[in-house]
């Protein structure tokens, strides 16, 4: 019985035991153990890629046989399970699988959404039953790369904040947020086109067009420190700060300057006013501090406004130009201190700061508009501003009233204490005016002699006037402006009507137009591109280095066209300018400075004003700056009627200096669709310059051997880039259908700055004449005609005008032009020297004062050249009376 009752409680035990076990599962992942190693806690933020590794064990002894990841729920690729881990070992001696419970794994984060994630760890027996045995929090957040130029703009006289850049991810950018100091402005304008960043990211998809552009007017900020943040949004809605740019806002320059004239007001006049009530006990001290007042107020006003100026085109202000500036109003103040009449006196004084401040003035208005600053020979394009009318009126502001405001206030205080001294006060103003005067003349004569011996050549070559403008002051630099047009204006030579008689006498006796029949007309009402191709050498032209050809489509150019295999660079020291003059004008460039600067509206004949007077549309471009070489005002005066620069293109492509002669090209043939036929075009490309050392990588694509990385390796592959950008002005050409009705002749703008023996060698020429190096390509291609073949005559620059008009079928021969018609029936033995005093004839070269014989290629008899010397110097004389004296002679 007492057996049976052991039975009865026995079975009901494990009934109830059951019974438990079947409410309440066992929790198994007591039985594992594990953790993360990476990533934890500190890991930071995961922006590609994300290391995952670990350890964990099942401490029954029954194995694991596989390690599982999850992110936010998700399972990823199998990590590797069963790593070595001889730490866990020593830390759990008792547990046999410790040593080899290591894991490890890497993953993508850059497709997970932005923000905070879930990484948990799972293992699974071999019962196939998966346990969580850690988890960790992690944050990641878009791989991206951008680049960002802020730079100060002066845009329809508005002081602005540009910032343009580009940015991209692994993903499309949907919009990019523009915020300052925390507070959303708006949208940068973005999706902009930028094959230079796809170049250098060729297996990012998004790089080709994550340009942006962003302008923020900041005249009006609050002085102070402020930040602009970026932020891009991507197409998901994630949105990430990826730039950042602080900026100090500074208290107008205007309220420094009133502020300042205003402040030496007080000090002066306070000093007056305290004794204005005893004027007739003290009407002499009264006097003395009007005097004091208004030359300190003379000085000071001037000087203020002078900075001013400075500050406005952003250059550097020297101690030097403030020092000089205040002395050369001391010696005016001194002068004027002579005048005994003291109601004279103050009127001179206050109508030359009047004055001065209305030319600074003027400065301010025309930096606004042409970003330049103006010079008396440029005052008849200053003309050219009132025809603007409301564009103008938009660069005028309020606050310009301030130039002025002083002046009106001295005049009315003037007024106001007008009554003559009753009783004057006695100071030794000769010792005084010594004093000053001599330390005066001290200051000028320091910084006269740092003009002088000046080691950049920029007063005795302007290539810039903002230049000269931030050495001098603009005070200082009209003084000398002023001195530089005087110096014209009395060197210019008057010419007799007999002097003009034997000029025109020396044009017909040297028949420098050589007229023929060959070709006459041949392009006659074709439209017409001109394109100055920038050091464009001749060597180059059907090169091959290593069996691939350095300009192929040149090459194809020059086999349905003509080309002139001896065409010589003849500009000087304007180079590029130099390039444009002799084209353009077919005359010699200056012997010092440059037409641009020198004579930027001189009169003479050129080819965009004979294409207008037959009918033609004219139009320049060039993706730089307008002022650079006073080029805008320049083309302007050539006779084109549109001129395009840097401004005029979206700068969305750059190489080297600016805008890519690719895109150039592109944006050039768009604009010139929009402007009536038939046309002149005049391009000016910029890409291969010098050092050539800024072709993308991308378009590096010559195998160079030793010359790789030399100044000629890196010119070659600059001229492949160069010559690839004239393959799709063709083809935009073609696509425009404007190419089947186009003369396009192509040249070189001067030589490439390369040592002329190296280009010798790579060419093997067999005659080692450094001169010989120095040529230039003229490619002619005609549509539809028979103009094909090759030309050896010597030739150059000059000859460019005449020959295009002949080809045009327009008659030359009343123009002043010193060059040739290449296709002339006359043109034996001709002379093509350049303004260093070197020529090229068929028999002889002349360079660097020796003489050598062609055929034998050394050294002959300087006798042999010296006639040519005499004719040569006769050339430049006429060339120079020309540019210089706007004479008008037509021949017949």
């Amino acid at each position: 019985m007492n057996y049976i009752k052991l039975i009865r409680i026995y079975l009901s035990t494990i009934v109830c035991l059951t019974g438990v076990m079947l409410a309440s599962p066992v929790d198994s992942s007591a039985n594992y153990i594990g953790a993360l190693d990476s990533p934890d806690a500190e890991s930071g933020v995961f922006t590609d890629e994300m290391s995952v590794s670990g350890w964990a064990f099942d401490t029954t002894g029954a194995g694991i046989s596989q390690v599982n990841i999850y992110i936010d729920g998700q399972k990823q690729p199998d990590v590797q399970y069963g790593l070595s881990r001889p730490d866990l070992l020593v830390a759990f001696p008792d547990h046999k699988y410790a040593g080899t419970s290591g894991f490890s794994g890497s993953y993508s984060v850059s497709d997970l959404t932005m923000g905070e994630h879930t990484l948990e760890v799972r293992v699974l027996n071999s019962l196939g039953e998966e346990t969580s045995v850690t988890q960790v929090q992690f944050s990641n957040q878009l791989n991206f790369q951008s680049g960002v130029l802020p730079t100060i703009v002066n845009k329809n006289g508005k002081k602005n904040l540009n910032l343009s850049g580009w940015v991209f991810t692994s993903r499309d950018i949907h919009e990019v947020k523009v915020f300052l100091d925390d507070s959303l402005m708006g949208n940068a304008k973005s999706g902009i086109q930028r094959r230079d960043v796809q170049q250098v990211f060729p297996d990012q998809s998004y790089a080709e067009y994550s340009g942006f552009d962003y302008t923020l007017n900041i005249e009006n900020l609050e002085t102070g420190y402020h930040t602009l943040k970026f932020m891009f949004v991507t197409d998901r809605g994630e949105e990430l700060l990826f730039y950042e740019h602080n900026f100090e806002q500074k208290a107008s320059f205007f309220k420094y300057y009133i502020g300042s004239i205003l402040g030496l007001f007080l000090i002066a006049w306070i000093v007056i006013f305290i004794k204005f009530r005893q004027r007739i006990k003290d009407n002499g001290k009264v006097q003395l501090g009007i005097v004091l007042s208004l030359n300190i107020w003379f000085v000071a006003s001037v000087v203020m406004k002078s900075w001013m100026f400075s500050q406005a085109i952003g250059h550097q202000t020297y101690i030097i130009n403030i020092l000089s500036t205040a002395a050369v109003l001391g010696l005016i103040l001194l002068i004027a201190s002579w005048i005994t009449n003291r109601y004279l006196r103050y009127s001179i004084i206050i109508f030359i700061n009047v004055l001065m401040s209305f030319v600074i003035f003027t400065d301010i208005v025309y930096l606004r508009y042409f970003n330049d600053v103006t010079s008396i020979v440029m005052l008849d394009y200053i003309q050219q501003t009132t025809s603007l009318g409301d564009s103008i009126r938009e660069l005028l502001k309020l606050e310009d009233i301030l130039f002025f405001m002083d002046p009106l206030l001295v005049i009315g205080v003037l007024f106001f204490i007008s009554h003559p001294p009753t009783k004057t006060i006695t100071i030794n103003t000769k010792l005084f005016k010594w004093v000053c005067g001599i330390l005066a003349i001290l200051i000028l004569t320091t910084h006269l002699t740092k003009i002088i011996h000046d080691d950049t050549n920029i007063y005795k070559q302007t290539f810039s006037n903002q230049e000269v403008a931030s050495r001098l002051g603009i005070f200082n630099y009209h003084l000398y402006d002023l001195y530089q047009y005087a110096n014209l204006l009395r060197n210019k030579p008057s010419l007799s009507t007999s002097q003009k008689s034997e000029i025109k006498d020396w044009f017909k006796e040297h028949k420098t137009y050589y007229p023929g029949q060959t070709y006459f007309g041949t392009a006659k009402g074709k439209n017409v591109i001109l394109l100055q191709e920038e050091s464009l050498q001749a060597f180059v032209v059907g090169l091959k280095v290593n069996g691939q050809e350095i300009t192929p489509n040149l090459n194809k150019l020059l086999q349905e066209g003509y080309y002139f295999d001896n065409f010589y660079d003849q500009t000087y020291g304007g180079r590029t300018s130099d390039g444009e003059l002799t084209a353009l004008t077919s005359l010699y460039p200056l012997r010092e400075g440059t037409i641009n600067f020198r004579y930027p509206h001189t009169q003479v004949d050129t080819l965009p004003k004979i294409m207008l007077e037959n009918g033609y549309s004219t139009f320049s471009a060039h993706a730089y700056k307008g002022s650079f070489w006073n080029r805008k005002a320049v083309h302007e005066n050539y006779g084109f009627e549109v001129t395009n620069f840097e401004d005029n293109f979206e700068l969305n492509d750059y190489v080297g200096w600016g805008l890519s002669d690719k895109e150039f090209f592109r944006q050039s043939v768009h604009k010139i669709t929009e402007i009536q036929s038939p046309f002149f075009a005049f391009l000016i490309s910029l890409s291969n310059h010098h050092p050539y050392d800024v072709v993308p990588e991308s378009e590096k694509v010559l195998e160079l051997g030793e010359l790789d990385g030399t100044l000629l390796g890196n010119y070659l592959h600059s001229v492949h880039y160069a010559d690839s950008a004239i393959g799709i002005l063709v083809e935009e050409l073609k696509d425009a259908q404007l190419y089947d009705n186009t003369m396009i002749a192509i040249y070189g703008d001067h030589d490439a700055g390369i040592p002329g023996e190296e280009i010798l060698d790579l060419v093997g020429s067999p005659v080692q004449i450094n001169k010989l190096a120095d040529k230039i390509p003229l490619i002619l291609h005609v549509p539809n005609s028979d103009v094909i073949g090759k030309s050896e005559l010597n030739s150059g620059h000059l000859d460019i005008t005449p020959t295009l008009l002949h080809l045009l079928g327009i008659d030359p021969k009343e123009y002043l032009f010193m060059g040739s018609n290449l296709f002339g029936e006359e043109l034996e033995d001709r002379v093509v020297p350049a303004r260093d005093g070197s020529f090229v004839t068929d028999g002889v070269v002349y360079s660097t004062n020796v003489c050598a014989n062609l055929a034998a290629g050394q050294a002959t008899d300087s006798n042999v050249c010296a006639p040519y010397l005499d004719e040569i110097s006769k050339l430049f004389e006429i060339s120079d009376t020309l540019i210089r004296t706007d004479i008008k002679i037509k021949l017949e």
